[in-house]
């Protein structure tokens, strides 16, 4: 016959409040668990179900996706080819207390072939969805709260140190500062050391912020493009762009100036560029025929040209109402290569080679860029209809900000190419001798140039004359009429060596 042994049993709750004799095990059927009792403690001690001991203490998983169990503790990945997938237990399902360790004990985890933990249904892993284990060896362990869904909680207590979400070094990180160091001075060390900044996308941005009190103050770095800007702030909303340099070129641009706004001197090939030179001293409507000359370095093009100029403060207007105008420049002036052109107003130019002024191409708005140029050859700016302000002609492919030049120095420029000055002769000789008297000019002039005479009044003296001229100066003379002396005064004299 066969025999039974039954211990005592009662509800969880009923169980709790008993008593049982020293060493006696009492059978808890709420829980479906064995209590075991000590004389003295109500309630006794629960002994553990197997579901509660952890039954396997490694899992090998060899390059395959996989379905963690309740049960696991360990789960080491022996290989890895692909990104692959641990999916997780409900929180509900996992011991608490326990932990669960998932490992790459490959050592071929990287950033395209990871281990994704995906928590189960609503359960989250530290706020979010999945981790990931993205570098060789790396771990990460979980503790669950052991609530159901929508409740369950993974919580990370441990990881590799390339693993971790985020990292604080005397301050709390964040998801918007992932690394944060909080201490007087931090030290990089090494034979050679690089510090990356990486952005995905040349529109992004990757750079280095300066602060104070966590306002902006200045920024250097990749902007918006794949040029290096140095940016500056007197208060972290309004930027002030400081330098630029050019990642296809390697050029520098100041858009706000050099030291009190002077832009690097001399890089404008234009003469009179601010239009302040009027040595020809035209007005109003100035309607000039093909080729000829207005205000100094401003000449018609094929069809003639008209316009008129507004001067405000140091620099005058343009307007072009019919025709085109032409700036040209010496071919001692162009290096080759590529040029940019700028300006402020709304006229289209295009950039010929050649002298003349019948123009070739097609006109663009600026900033325009040329390339291919031949060096010392003459170079045209040539202008349709419309304003010109503030033009720029530049070697390179950056436009700079608006050269500005004294007027001594302008002016002086401007005479290399055309002069006007007084023509005075005192002399005294007998009838039929040549007095004569010699010249240099105030600026040595582009090549030897064409004198004209207008407005004379001479005074016992005839043939008046200017001869022996040169880049450098002239010469001019009279015929005495009778015996004594003779004067020419009043006599204007132009000096021409424009580009033709």
């Amino acid at each position: 016959m066969s025999v039974q042994l039954k211990h005592r049993r009662d509800t969880a709750a009923n169980v709790a409040t008993f008593t049982g004799a020293q060493g006696e095990l009492i059978v808890d059927l709420t829980n479906n668990r064995v209590t075991v009792h000590d004389g003295f403690t109500p309630g006794g001690w629960a002994a553990a179900k197997m579901s509660e001991v952890a039954t396997v203490t490694r899992t090998p998983v060899s390059d395959a996706n996989y379905t963690a169990l309740a049960t696991d503790r360990t789960i080491a990945y022996t290989a890895i080819t692909a990104a692959r997938t641990v999916s997780l237990p409900a929180v509900s399902a996992f011991p608490t207390g326990a932990s669960l360790c998932v490992l790459d004990e490959s050592g071929a985890a990287t950033a395209s072939k990871t281990i994704t933990l995906n928590a189960n249904g609503y359960d989250l892993i530290n706020g979010g969805a999945a981790a990931a284990i993205s570098s060789a060896y790396g771990y990460i362990v979980l503790q669950g709260n052991g609530a159901a869904s929508p409740n369950g909680r993974w919580t990370i207590v441990d990881q590799a140190a390339s693993n971790l979400a985020n990292v604080g070094v005397g301050v709390a990180a964040d998801s918007n500062n992932v690394v944060s160091a909080y201490g007087s001075s931090a030290l990089f060390n090494g034979a050679s050391f690089n510090v990356v900044v990486n952005k995905s996308a040349a529109a992004n941005t990757a750079s280095f912020l300066f602060q104070n009190g966590f306002s902006g103050r200045a920024q250097v770095g990749l902007a918006g493009d794949d040029n290096l800007h140095f940016k500056v702030s007197s208060n972290g909303s309004t930027w002030t762009e400081a330098l630029v340099i050019n990642a296809a070129s390697g050029q520098a641009s100041f858009p706000q100036g050099v030291a009190a706004g002077d832009a690097a001197a001399f890089r404008n090939r234009l003469r009179n560029a601010a239009f302040a030179i009027n040595q020809r001293n035209v007005s109003g409507t100035v309607t000039l025929a093909a080729g000829a000359y207005g205000h100094d370095g401003v000449r018609a093009g094929a069809s003639g040209a008209t316009y008129t100029f507004a001067t405000s403060g140091i620099e005058a207007t343009l307007t072009v109402t019919a025709g085109s105008v032409i700036l040209p420049v010496e071919g001692a002036m162009i290096e080759g290569g590529a040029y940019m052109l700028s300006q402020a107003g709304t006229a289209p130019a295009r950039v010929w080679q050649g002298s003349g002024y019948s123009g070739t191409g097609g006109y663009a708005a600026a900033p325009l860029a040329v390339s291919g140029l031949s060096a010392a050859t003459q170079t045209n700016i040539e202008f349709s209809t419309g304003t010109i302000l503030r033009p720029q002609f530049e070697p390179g492919s950056v436009a700079t900000r608006f050269e500005r030049r004294p007027y001594s120095v302008e002016l002086a420029l401007c005479q290399r190419y055309y002069q006007i000055l007084k023509g005075e002769l005192w002399g005294y000789g007998s009838a039929g001798s040549s007095p004569a008297a010699y010249f240099n000019f105030p600026v040595t002039m582009r090549a030897a140039p064409t004198a004209t005479i207008a407005g004379s009044s001479a005074s016992n003296m005839t043939a008046y004359a200017v001869d022996t001229v040169s880049q450098s100066g002239y010469r001019v003379s009279a015929a005495i009429s009778v015996t004594g002396a003779g004067s020419v005064t009043g006599s204007s004299i132009t000096f021409s060596a424009e580009l033709s």
